[in-house]
């Protein structure tokens, strides 16, 4: 099985969500690159952090493709919320720790190359 395009697992089917009937695509239309939308992220990112079962999946997976449109002061405060989190154990299963993991890589990946672009 090859990586969905759209969040890089090995997904069976495309990333799309079936929510009460309704099929949404994760980013259509979304002007993700405005301060915004990557603070509505990072609220969800929060409420997430504190959760168990299948919403800080969800939430990670949602985050995981928008993660080079991101606002960077967004990015830098998800990447502390997880760090703190997973450092001082709140409840993070080792489940959940994988894909916090997967997007703390990610987010850090992106905000190095941002780095090298304004030296």
């Amino acid at each position: 099985m090859n990586p969905c395009e759209t969040c890089e697992r090995n997904c069976k089917e495309p990333c799309w969500k079936v929510d009460r009937g309704l099929l949404v695509e994760p980013h259509s239309d979304i002007d993700a690159s405005s301060y915004v939308f990557g603070h509505m992220l990072l609220y969800a990112l929060r409420f997430a952090l504190g959760r168990t079962k299948y919403v800080p999946c969800e939430v990670a997976d949602f985050i995981y493709p928008l993660v080079p449109k991101i606002d960077t002061q967004a990015l830098y405060c998800m990447e502390f919320e997880i760090a703190a989190a997973m450092k001082h154990g709140h409840d993070i299963k080792s489940n959940e720790a994988v894909e916090w993991e997967r997007l703390l890589g990610k987010i850090g990946v992106e905000l190095n190359e941002r780095r090298r672009q304004h030296e």
